[in-house]
Parts: C-alpha cells; sequence; structure tokens
C-alpha cells in the first residue's frame, strides 16, 4: 500500500544583514580599508553597511548612530589603542552593542587590527578576527589579515542567513506514574545548588562591575551596580561599603563638616578599605598636610593594586611638588591599570608636555577623542613647534566639541581644568572652558597675522565669560610668557598679542 511522505518544513530565508562598524575617528583610514574588503559581501547582496561616515549635512549625528546600532544584526569592533582610549566608543557604542549582543539581537564581532590591550577587555571571550586574535598588521600584509577576517564574518553572516526550518510540534511523553523518591531528593538538591550559585554570582557580578567604577574615580555611575546587588541580597556587605563610598564623594562636595565626621567613622570601623583610605588622603591635602595625604594614598594603591585612581592622586600630588619623574611613573601607571579612561591618558600626556617631551605629548594627546582638554593641549604644543596650520586645526576641533551638548556633556568632559599660572587656576563651567578654547585660537589667529578673526573670538569670549576673565586671562598669559620664551620668532607677535589681551573691545 503507497503511503504519502510528510511535507517538507517550511523556510524562511533572512535579507541582507545589516552591519554597523564601530571605531575611533583616528582609525578612519582603517575604516576605510574594512569598508573596500566588505565590499564583494554588499555587491553579492549579503549585507548592507553603516558607518558614521554616512552621516549627511543637516542631521543629527546621535540619533543616527543609535538607530543604525539598534537595528544592526551584525557589529563590528575595529579594535586599535585608539578605539580602547575612545570613551565614547568604550561607554556608548560598545555597551550598546554587548547588551543587545547578550540579549542576542545581534553579533558582536571585534576585528584586531593592531597589537592592543583587548584581552583583559568586555568583549574578550567573543569570537574575533583574524584567525587567534593575531592582528592584521602582523600578517605578511595588512591584505592578508584582512582576508583572514573577512573570510570568518562570511562565514558568520552564511550562518545568520541560512534558512531556518519551522518548529515541529514536540510530542508530549505519557505520564509518569512512579517516581523513586530518592530522585526527587536529588533533583531537589541539584537545583537548590545552581540556583545558589546563580545567586551568589549574579551578586558577584555586579560588585566587580561597581568596584571597577569606584577604582577609576566613577563613584555615581557605581551606584547602579551595587543597588542591584542589594536587591539579591540587601545584606551583602561589599554593597554596602560600595556605596558607603559614594555617599561619601557626594558629602565631600555637599557638606564638609558631616563628610569629615562620616570619614572619621568609617575609617575606625574600615581601616583597611583602600577607598576611605583615599578619601582620607584627600582630607589631610585639604587641611595643608602632603606628606600624610601621600601615605595614605600609598596605602590604598598597597590594598588595592588594581585602584588606579589612588595612583591618580599620587600623580596630582607629585606634581604640585615638583616631583616630575614621579608624577610620570604615577600617571603611566593608573593609564596601564585603565587604558580608556581620559583623565588619566590626558595628566600623563600633560607630563610629557611640561618636560618639554612634545612628540610623546601630541602622541598620547592625539589618542583622546572627542575630549577637547587635549585638543587645546595639542594646540599649545604645536604652536610651541611653530606648525601653527596644525595648531588652528586643532584648536577648532575643540571648539566644535565643546559646542556640543551631547560631548561637553560627557562625564570626563565634566570635570574642572587644573592649569599653572600665577597660582592654580581652576575651570569648571562649561561655558568657561568654551571661552579659553576662543581665546587660545584668537591667540593663533593672531600669529597666523589674522587679527580681524583674533579679535573676534576675543570679544566672543570676553562677552560670554566677562565674571571669569581675571582667571582666563591668567591662563593665557602664561602660555604667552611659554611662547615668548621658547619661541624667539614669534616673540614680537605674541607680545601684540598681550597687549589686545588686557584692552578688550
Amino acid at each position: 500500500m503507497a503511503s504519502a511522505a510528510a511535507p517538507a518544513p517550511a523556510v524562511h530565508p533572512k535579507p541582507r544583514l545589516r552591519i554597523f562598524v564601530s571605531y575611533s575617528h583616528a582609525d578612519d583610514a582603517w575604516r576605510e580599508a574594512v569598508v573596500i574588503w566588505l565590499a564583494q559581501l554588499k555587491n553579492e547582496g549579503l549585507i548592507d553597511l553603516w558607518h558614521d561616515r554616512r552621516i549627511t549635512g543637516g542631521q543629527e549625528w546621535a540619533g543616527q548612530i543609535d538607530d543604525n546600532l539598534d537595528n544592526a544584526e551584525i557589529i563590528l569592533l575595529l579594535v586599535t589603542p585608539n578605539f580602547l582610549a575612545s570613551a565614547y566608543c568604550n561607554d556608548i557604542e560598545m555597551t550598546r552593542a554587548l547588551e543587545r549582543h547578550a540579549k542576542g539581537e545581534a553579533r558582536v564581532i571585534p576585528i584586531i587590527l593592531t597589537p592592543a590591550d583587548w584581552k583583559t577587555s568586555r568583549f574578550a571571550k567573543l569570537q574575533v578576527f583574524p584567525k587567534d586574535g593575531k592582528p592584521v598588521v602582523d600578517w605578511p600584509t595588512k591584505d592578508h589579515g584582512l582576508a583572514n577576517a573577512i573570510e570568518g564574518l562570511r562565514n558568520v553572516i552564511n550562518e545568520l542567513r541560512r534558512p531556518q526550518p519551522a518548529p515541529l510540534p514536540i510530542p508530549i511523553p505519557p505520564p509518569v506514574r512512579r517516581f523513586a523518591r530518592h530522585w526527587y531528593w536529588l533533583l531537589a538538591a541539584l537545583l537548590t545548588g545552581i540556583l545558589t550559585y546563580a545567586w551568589w554570582r549574579l551578586q558577584s557580578n555586579h560588585i566587580q562591575a561597581g568596584e571597577a567604577l569606584l577604582d577609576i574615580g566613577r563613584y555615581q555611575p557605581a551606584s547602579a551596580p551595587f543597588n542591584n546587588a542589594l536587591r539579591w541580597n540587601p545584606w551583602n556587605g561589599r554593597a554596602q561599603t560600595g556605596l558607603a563610598v559614594i555617599k561619601l564623594d557626594q558629602l565631600k562636595r555637599s557638606d564638609p563638616v558631616f563628610y569629615q565626621q562620616e570619614l572619621k567613622q568609617l575609617r575606625a570601623n574600615n581601616p583597611t578599605n583602600p577607598y576611605f583610605a583615599l578619601f582620607e588622603g584627600d582630607r589631610l591635602l585639604a587641611n595643608g598636610d602632603p606628606t600624610r595625604a601621600m601615605e595614605l594614598y600609598d596605602q590604598a594603591a598597597l590594598l588595592r593594586p588594581q585602584y588606579a585612581e589612588a595612583h591618580f592622586q599620587k600623580g596630582i600630588l607629585n606634581d604640585k611638588l615638583g616631583r616630575r619623574r614621579q608624577a610620570l611613573l604615577d600617571f603611566q601607571k593608573a593609564k596601564d591599570l585603565s587604558p580608556a579612561t581620559p583623565r588619566y591618558l590626558n595628566n600623563l600626556a600633560d607630563q610629557h608636555f611640561k618636560r618639554g617631551e612634545y612628540p610623546d605629548a601630541l602622541r598620547l594627546y592625539g589618542q583622546l577623542d572627542r575630549f577637547p582638554l587635549g585638543a587645546i593641549e595639542s594646540a599649545r604644543i604645536l604652536r610651541l613647534q611653530g606648525d601653527l596650520n596644525r595648531a588652528a586645526d586643532a584648536g577648532q576641533t575643540a571648539i566644535a566639541w565643546l559646542a556640543n551638548k551631547q560631548i561637553a556633556g560627557l562625564e570626563e568632559n565634566r570635570w574642572p581644568w587644573y592649569f599653572d599660572a600665577e597660582t592654580e587656576e581652576r575651570i569648571t563651567a562649561p561655558e568657561d572652558k568654551l571661552c579659553l578654547a576662543q581665546m587660545e585660537l584668537a591667540l593663533t589667529r593672531f600669529l597666523l597675522h589674522d587679527e580681524p578673526t583674533a579679535r573676534q573670538l576675543l570679544n566672543d569670549a570676553h562677552g560670554q565669560c566677562r565674571s571669569h576673565l581675571t582667571a582666563l586671562n591668567a591662563i593665557l598669559a602664561s602660555h604667552l610668557d611659554r611662547l615668548k620664551t621658547e619661541r624667539d620668532d614669534l616673540a614680537p607677535a605674541a607680545a601684540r598679542f598681550s597687549q589686545i589681551l588686557q584692552l578688550p573691545k
């Protein structure tokens, strides 16, 4: 008797996969090379490609990036030291990408272009290309390395585009009427063990995330992971201690008297806590005792070797005490512990600047993406080297970043700026930072014999920041003094600019 064959399961082919390219703007040449190698996949109708260079004039760039990042099936990370040092790539793009990867909404694929310290990064456990994480530049040629990476990417694309059969009905087994009692106990014990481990692991992950933020001085963002840990276990001591550290940071600015009382009590109850030791060092320094403050900073670093902020504070204090060599080592240690923290990279570059090591300083400042202070300091060095056109470009970049509210509002750009003038000057308000950038660019334009633009920039700055002109003029005057000392050819023009600076129109 003939029998009819069962119908084949229905299949659902997938359309083109959307690819989002995340990269540092300092690596634009690498981005171009990768796009060229992706062209064949695009020509075959396998992918649609997007990166932020496709944003046209008049479009709101942040919204465009967010929309395309949220709709991509594949997110490529172009990994270099510049990428790891970019706060925007790490804090915004990579965070969202890894969230979507964890939910199964997208596949995150790092491509290792140059040697970089990525093996302890958040994406280190993902599959990377080229094979075995060998950087593209370490292959016989860069094209060999990119070919291997694209071959791996093609396999992922084929896997994602493979037609998926419609789900088949799941047969329901007949009920089990008898089950030995000891199996119930074994299953219950196993389930209890699994749940207990998961409960412990979730707490531990939140605690580690919070403490990692405390280690780099990001106190307020650390409150979320600590509160999440307490939701799983309200008696978690490490989470409670982490929140106490965050509260101290708030009291330090809002209620100095209560801050000192609270710190004294916490230190008495937790004498070996590195975070409280650092705050005690800050208190001693504010009270005029740098020697004891340094002892507390050393103690904090010894108690927690990965505490980058302790090394950073040591660097600041050693710099104030004139110990430039030790300050350089401290800032280098902080930067090694947290390469993606702009403050650490900036202060390391500043030490090279103060020592007259201009190429090293420019190299480090060049790794800072969307960090206006780094662009201003780069412009100063380029002026001292006589490269006035590049100095003007760097100054214009700083102004553009400060005028962009989203970039100016990034956490690393809200920290105060400190400058050595006749006394230490502190710039905090966003509008004052913009005025300083305008005044710095005015000096460069004046040295380029563009006096009308220089005067217009000065007038704009003086009009916007009239109440803080004394501090801003003092900072620029100290920069003019160094320029006149190091550049005899620019000294006469710098002296004329000093006269304009004292008599704004």
